[in-house]
């Protein structure tokens, strides 16, 4: 499971500031997705992107983390183009983050997923979510683990981090 807000959020820019190189990205692992009715199957990178941060709540969270799990894998597997990931603030991942678990109550009143979602309903109630729990984080770690002669990272740290 995912920080739904941080993956849509994360889908959308990623879509947006790589455009053009993602539409030329065809999809080769992803199996077919579950579509709303007159919704194409996701065909590119960019497709499986808006997918996963398009569709309107409650079908959204579950996309949001699917889409990012599948983004990973794809790029995990690919061998001939040349990909750079370069990631700051890597020692961020390394422990909770501002996240928390959903209290039941927030997923079964949800209504709608966008910017004014408030994910922290019982903050007092609920322990953070380690980074290391996160598919984004734990594929980067698979990537980095993974060695490939196209794949390169770079990587910083926050010198000045504060805990929450």
């Amino acid at each position: 499971w995912d920080a739904p807000d941080a993956s849509r959020s994360l889908l959308a820019y990623f879509a947006r500031s790589e455009r053009a190189a993602l539409k030329e990205w065809p999809l080769r692992k992803t199996p077919e997705l579950p579509c709303e009715s007159g919704e194409e199957q996701p065909k590119t990178l960019f497709d499986l992107c808006m997918w996963g941060s398009s569709a309107p709540a409650p079908s959204s969270v579950d996309r949001q983390s699917v889409a990012i799990k599948l983004l990973m894998d794809e790029i995990m597997a690919e061998k001939d183009r040349p990909v750079a990931i370069v990631v700051d603030g890597m020692n961020l991942f390394s422990g909770d983050t501002h996240f928390r678990l959903p209290h039941p109550d927030f997923l079964r009143t949800l209504t709608a997923l966008d910017a004014s979602t408030d994910v922290d309903l019982y903050p007092q109630e609920l322990p953070r979510i380690p980074a290391a729990r996160f598919t984004f984080v734990r594929a980067l770690n698979a990537m980095m683990l993974d060695p490939s002669p196209n794949r390169l990272f770079i990587t910083a740290t926050t010198r000045d981090f504060k805990p929450f």
